[in-house]
């Protein structure tokens, strides 16, 4: 060993010249110790490669903000969920579709096959095989507003044939035939207990 050490007041103690086989530094070859500092930079090295590798096929250039990697959103997750949405619309065709279908909670699945089955239980006891033409439904016809007619007619149509029951033909007459015909009415007086005398016009003129 050349020169004499000098050790300042934080204990360092400075070499100026040495000269020796195997140094030691609190019990460990100064060897040994420049050996492990050049591995771990190796090892440091290896870790910046494995990133460049990672990150050359990454484009960030798009990003206007913080772009932040967790456990949720992770392309192993990312890819999961994909696959599902692929999956749900797998049956989906939307090919005949002109204008934006736009699904809402009204016109989800359910509740249209909610509306339908209703539908159908509705129609099931309305048949139309009789039909030759179109049937329009309107809020004239519908049945509440029929069957509320039909039944104000009852008294009425009793009435009427009280009226007309022993008329069996009405015949009307013409001005314009050569000759002229009359109007006729055909009463049958075959019924029991009626007699011609019985029969009357209601100007009070008896009919013979």
């Amino acid at each position: 060993m050349n020169g004499n050490p000098n050790t300042n007041q934080g204990g360092v103690t400075y070499i100026p010249a040495i000269s020796t086989g195997a140094l030691f530094i609190n019990g460990k070859r100064l060897r040994d110790t420049i050996q492990e500092l050049i591995s771990e930079d190796q090892f440091e090295q290896t870790e910046i490669t494995e990133l460049k590798l990672l990150v050359q096929y990454l484009n960030t250039s798009g990003l206007s903000s913080e772009w932040i990697v967790d456990n949720n959103n992770k392309n192993q997750d990312l890819k999961t969920s994909i696959e599902n949405i692929l999956t749900k619309l797998a049956n989906i065709n939307t090919t005949e579709l002109s204008q934006t279908s736009t699904l809402t909670n009204d016109n989800r699945n359910s509740v249209l096959k909610t509306a339908i089955d209703a539908l159908i239980t509705k129609l099931t006891n309305i048949n139309t095989s009789g039909l030759t033409l179109e049937s329009v439904l309107t809020d004239d016809n519908r049945n509440s507003v029929l069957k509320t007619r039909i039944d104000g007619n009852d008294g009425t149509l009793t009435t009427l044939n009280n009226k007309t029951r022993y008329i069996t033909e009405s015949v009307a007459g013409s001005n314009t035939a050569n000759p002229k015909t009359p109007n006729s009415l055909i009463v049958s007086t075959n019924t029991v207990g009626i007699d011609k005398s019985d029969l009357r016009l209601v100007s009070g003129l008896s009919v013979i």
